[in-house]
């Protein structure tokens, strides 16, 4: 479900530490945008939760959790229930584990560490159709770019605006910001979009990574900012 301007947002905190519950829940109290927070301290209990609430709009989830993890949750939440989208909040910075994030379908990933700051811009920046991932992710992003050696030829089913749009959706820009920066409509960057993720069969921002790194679009689309 992608929310309106002004609209508010139901999140789903999933953690198996209580204190960590309460410190983000508390983080949150004060946001307006935010309207409702519940809570699960797995991902088993969050998907029994989910079964009973169809109005949660963003999961925000730890990785390490008994029961079931954090990336198996993001997986069968974006399979099971696509329209919500996922905020990944984690302790881990181990190249292997933040990789999993990376390909597990969240539109986010933060570590533990972060701002509140950057929590909410975060937040704002997914449930506004954008990503957004922490510099150890797009680190790891540079890095696959630079181990696949092979050179391919730019895909020519893509036309040169959907390029320019898939280039700024993988910078995590929104539709909304999209438009602003093309100089051209909501509308028009929602088409863009649209064909840019069925032409390369891609369901979500893993997809459209895997498909860059396979036409060796990494380098063009993240070199000019130094990621």
């Amino acid at each position: 479900m992608i929310k309106e301007e002004n609209n508010s947002i139901q999140v789903m905190l999933i953690d198996d530490h209580p204190i960590v519950l309460n410190g983000i829940k508390n983080l949150l109290a004060g946001v307006q945008t935010i309207e409702s927070v519940t809570e699960a301290s797995n991902g088993k209990d969050a998907l029994l939760l989910l079964e009973n609430n169809n109005n949660v709009d963003l999961v925000i989830t730890d990785i390490s959790m008994p029961e079931m993890d954090g990336i198996e949750l993001t997986q069968i939440v974006k399979n099971k229930y696509p329209n919500i989208k996922v905020l990944i909040l984690t302790v881990h910075n181990e190249r292997g584990i933040l990789k999993e994030a990376l390909f597990s379908g969240a539109e986010g990933c933060l570590l533990k560490n972060t701002s509140k700051k950057e929590l909410l811009q975060a937040i704002h920046k997914i449930m506004d159709n954008g990503y957004y991932y922490c510099d150890e992710i797009l680190t790891i992003a540079r890095d696959i770019n630079k181990e696949e050696q092979s050179v391919v030829d730019e895909p020519s089913s893509l036309s040169k605006r959907e390029l320019e749009v898939l280039e700024l959706i993988l910078q995590g820009y929104s539709n909304k910001e999209i438009a602003e920066k093309l100089s051209i409509s909501y509308h028009t960057v929602c088409s863009h979009r649209k064909n840019t993720m069925k032409k390369t069969g891609s369901n979500n921002i893993s997809g459209l990574f895997s498909y860059a790194k396979k036409y060796n679009l990494f380098t063009s689309l993240f070199e000019d900012n130094g990621i």
